[in-house]
């Protein structure tokens, strides 16, 4: 060996580096290999967890505590192409599955639903805590509080009316053509083409179509004198 170099104080310096680990995070392993299972089953958490930095994905140390590895551990992990891969392939899926369930609860909300919901009915009662003294056994205090205790619970049918704006939403993104919120109206012309202005709504293409036609002024009431 090299002078100068305590390898058996090297050797233990580690070891008790490895046993504070275990001891602060004994679900995690530092010396765990890596398989194509073990990537099998990272992807598969992913998928159904999401990661960070992807919104609403679980966080790093969430996803090293449920595969039993050290963060340490996963980023030299994450570095490794084939890990990079199924890692960016498990976070699409679990986009995707955001994707459908908001999209099935939005058309769901759009054209209302018949749900079974559960109905639960509460009692109230007075809880009475009594204190005594452990000497003399007199009553010190007496503390009375309110507890609700549920005594029954059922299940129902209800209908949940569609809401508007959902059902907006659902129709502008999915029939555009059809119910589009702007309309494209030719309010005029002049000698080089048709000038063409998209409006709000109907009531205020017909004005300016108005306007156009009889030449005159829009109003501008901050200019307008007071009549005598």
């Amino acid at each position: 060996s090299r002078p100068g170099l305590d390898l058996a104080g090297h050797h233990r310096r580690q070891c008790h580096r490895r046993h504070l680990l275990r001891h602060l995070h004994p679900n995690r392993n530092t010396t765990m290999k890596l398989t194509a299972a073990k990537i099998k089953e990272c992807a598969a958490w992913v998928e159904k967890h999401g990661l960070h930095p992807q919104p609403c994905g679980a966080p790093i140390g969430e996803f090293c505590k449920a595969m039993g590895i050290d963060p340490r551990t996963y980023n030299r992990w994450s570095k490794l192409p084939e890990v990079s891969d199924a890692l960016n392939a498990a976070r699409a899926k679990y986009a995707a599955h955001i994707v459908y369930d908001v999209e099935n609860a939005l058309v769901k909300a759009a054209l209302g639903i018949d749900a079974e919901v559960k109905k639960e009915k509460a009692k109230a009662f007075d809880e009475v805590i009594r204190e005594y003294d452990p000497v003399t056994g007199k009553l010190i205090r007496e503390t009375k509080t309110k507890k609700l205790v549920t005594v029954e619970a059922t299940r129902e049918r209800r209908y949940f009316t569609p809401d508007v704006k959902a059902a907006q939403f659902v129709l502008t993104n999915l029939a555009a053509d059809t119910w589009r919120q702007k309309q494209d109206v030719n309010v005029g012309t002049q000698t080089d083409g048709v000038i063409q202005i998209t409006v709000g709504s109907q009531e205020a293409a017909d004005a300016l179509q108005k306007v156009i036609a009889t030449g005159a002024q829009p109003r501008d009431p901050e200019n307008e004198k007071p009549e005598d």
